[in-house]
């Protein structure tokens, strides 16, 4: 099965278990670094790993095989946790390295840091940056900089380009939501434009300019009902490859986008509530104009 691997040298009092807060997937409590782990032989693995791998059973003390035959022993089982916030939590192994390795001319170490709860990051950084950062230079290595976990978060949501996709699908549906809302101001605007004689009879009778209102809600939502129709069913192929796909990679069900029906049921509803919105409110500016017209005026040319 595919993981992503991380591995990590530790100094003395470090422990990266502690500072990113990762829990024991069997008692949920918080997990700290065993000193004993530090021999690159070591591995702690995330839950989803562990049931792929053993199911049911008790997987730490086992043994898995890794990349190149390597034998690394299970020392802990972490629950399942995202390393990137725009994903689904993937596999992860994490192994611990006594000494600092594959450190080439375009890799840096990283020195994770967890401060105080109610301790001020802006104070954090600025003393940092006046009393420790001189400190820390040992050969060719230095201080390059401090970031947060949100600016990195950031930072690869810009460089992956989910930043950019996330803008791109949400400009496009602004766009066709603009365009909807167009078309339906242009058809009705020409409809009621048609009808006017109608719609000064239905006021010379009686009807309100609401009650004119509502017969063309009803006619702009049988509009869109019939047009949404054959979209729900070209939908359907989508579901049965998605269904195709989850089956192949088994991935984490407790997850609704990982539900193809329960998920497109409650998109579609979205959707259709959207859209409906959008019609009514172009439906709307066009004939509550026509309707507050004069009767008199509607039936000048009948």
């Amino acid at each position: 099965m595919g993981a992503q691997e991380y591995r990590f040298s530790t100094r003395s009092g470090g422990d990266l278990l502690s500072v990113m807060q990762l829990r024991n997937a069997y008692t949920g409590e918080l997990m700290s670094l065993d000193s004993a782990t530090h021999n690159g032989k070591s591995v702690y693995i995330t839950k989803n790993i562990a049931d792929k791998l053993f199911k049911d059973e008790y997987a730490i003390g086992k043994e898995m095989m890794f990349r190149d035959s390597t034998k690394l022993n299970i020392v802990g089982v972490i629950e399942n946790i995202k390393d990137r916030t725009d994903e689904q939590p993937n596999p992860i192994l994490i192994r611990v390295s006594p000494e600092m390795y594959s450190i080439s001319n375009w890799v840096s170490p990283v020195v994770y840091i967890r401060v105080k709860p109610g301790v001020s990051q802006k104070a954090f950084e600025e003393r940092f940056r006046k009393e420790v950062a001189p400190t820390l230079q040992i050969g060719n290595f230095y201080f390059s900089k401090i970031n947060s976990m949100k600016d990195v978060r950031k930072k690869y949501a810009i460089e992956s380009g989910v930043d950019n996709t996330f803008r791109y699908k949400l400009a496009l549906a602004g766009f066709a939501l603009l365009c909807i809302f167009l078309g339906m101001v242009g058809t009705f605007w020409i409809r009621s434009n048609a009808r006017r004689q109608e719609i000064g009879l239905m006021k010379a009778m009686g009807c309100s300019s609401m009650q004119i209102v509502k017969q063309f809600f009803v006619e702009s939502w049988l509009l869109l009902t019939m047009a949404f129709i054959p979209a729900l069913i070209a939908q359907f192929h989508i579901i049965h490859e998605m269904g195709f796909y989850l089956s192949i990679n088994n991935p984490n069900m407790d997850y609704l986008h990982n539900h193809p029906i329960p998920h497109f049921l409650i998109v579609t509803i979205i959707i259709y509530l959207i859209l409906l919105i959008t019609v009514l409110i172009g439906t709307y500016i066009p004939i509550y104009k026509a309707a507050c017209a004069i009767p008199a005026e509607a039936l000048r040319d009948e």
